[in-house]
């Protein structure tokens, strides 16, 4: 009987202090990824579906089990289509805040999670030092995997909606209207995140 109690007890413990850990995607967080980029546009006179490859970083800090807070910069080399005025080949960056929601934080290995975000974007031509400018709204969905208590592999399909508002020629700029000159944008990411606190 007393076994059983003392067994109980600890039991009991255990769940306490396993229920009280605190989640393995609260704290600091740094991220970098490889990803598999695609730009849509689809304008009167000017329809383009572009692959192209890239990097990105990501730091954050997970504020609770579920909310994680970031700001990242991704770059990606886009493969256009030559059309006699600006070279196939141009550079995309997006410089984003934003927050994730993870599911099932806890001390599970495997956390699901959602997020959203606010960016900004630029495309560039080189040598013609063409400059596109807008923002955009992001959302996405992806896995972290924890191989260790503080290193995990992260997974991910990420989207965005948005416009340009402003073109850069030279020295020259023109403010254009957004809704006129949208653009969409999806990466399928890679990578792996660090909790150098955990």
């Amino acid at each position: 009987m007393r076994a059983l109690v003392l067994l109980l007890a600890l039991a009991f413990t255990a769940t306490a202090v396993s229920a009280q850990a605190p989640s393995r995607t609260q704290k600091l967080f740094l991220n970098v990824q490889v990803d598999g980029a695609r730009l849509y546009f689809d304008e009167d006179n000017f329809e383009r579906n572009d692959p192209g490859g890239g990097a990105a970083l990501r730091a954050g800090y997970g504020v609770s089990r579920v909310v994680t807070l970031f700001g990242g910069l991704s770059g990606a080399r886009i493969d256009g289509e030559t059309n006699g005025v600006i070279d196939d080949t141009y550079d995309w960056g997006v410089l984003e805040v934003g927050a994730r929601f993870n599911f099932g934080g806890g001390r599970r290995a495997l956390v699901p999670y959602l997020e959203t975000s606010l960016q900004g974007a630029e495309a560039t031509y080189d040598p013609s030092d063409l400059r596109f400018r807008g923002a955009a709204l992001g959302v996405g969905a992806g896995l972290q995997y924890f191989v260790t208590e503080g290193l995990a592999l992260d997974g991910a399909l990420r989207g965005a909606v948005g416009g340009f508002n402003e073109i850069q020629l030279g020295r020259l700029t023109v403010a254009v209207n957004e809704d006129d000159f949208g653009f969409a944008a999806t990466r399928l990411s890679f990578g792996l995140t660090w909790y150098p606190t955990r």
